[in-house]
């Protein structure tokens, strides 16, 4: 299909995931698919970037898919808008203690399932730590450590800073794995790098420890 529209003069494509939500949720069985098997296609459409005339966007497309293709990673920040359109159910969430409508069996589909999952822990339990950085790479200059997140700095017990939420989140939080590193003895204990970081460098300074 990017092929033919190539052909037919069009040269700036969005690939969007299939997210978990109304028809897409409710034909799951005809839309989802297994994207490791799918993979080869994947990376067929993300080679024509490779083209100069061609700019491909990604979205939701979670980045431990997009190695080797790197600089198509979503840019981080753009979770503040996946954020901003949950502006009430994030507010019900603290001031009323409403459960997201959407938790469920959807989750595991979900380009925010960590988010939430860590806000739920942050909520808990007033505190949120920085992920670990993996042993098989040293910390980069450019990405300094954080301290962890207090509840008192975020949530005054009426209004949650969503903003400074996302920002810890985004650099302490939001990490990422190679599909390699399933082969590393430390994988179970490794959340693996920033995906900022692998959108910068490359998952090739990932190294997988035998």
């Amino acid at each position: 299909m990017v092929e033919m529209f190539i052909k037919a003069g069009f040269y700036e494509f969005d690939l969007l995931h299939i997210i978990p939500f109304s028809s897409a949720w409710e034909n799951r069985k005809i839309l989802f698919f297994d994207v490791e098997k799918a993979l080869p296609y994947l990376h067929k459409a993300f080679s024509f970037s490779k083209d100069p005339r061609v700019h491909i966007w990604t979205n939701r497309l979670p980045a431990h898919y997009l190695e080797g293709y790197e600089r198509l990673i979503q840019d981080p920040s753009k979770i503040m808008d996946e954020v901003a359109g949950r502006t009430e159910m994030f507010d019900d969430f603290f001031k009323k203690g409403r459960e997201f409508y959407c938790r469920g069996e959807r989750c595991t589909y979900c380009f925010l399932e960590k988010f939430c999952t860590d806000l739920r822990s942050f909520k808990k339990n007033k505190i949120l730590d920085p992920e670990k950085w993996p042993t098989c790479i040293s910390k980069a200059d450019s990405l300094k450590r954080g301290d962890a997140l207090a509840l008192k700095d975020v949530y005054d017990g009426k209004k949650v800073d969503m903003k400074k939420f996302v920002d810890f989140y985004i650099k302490e939080r939001y990490f990422v794995k190679s599909l390699r590193c399933k082969k590393c003895k430390e994988s179970k204990h490794c959340s693996g790098a920033p995906v900022a970081l692998m959108k910068e460098r490359g998952f090739k300074i990932l190294r997988t420890i035998k």
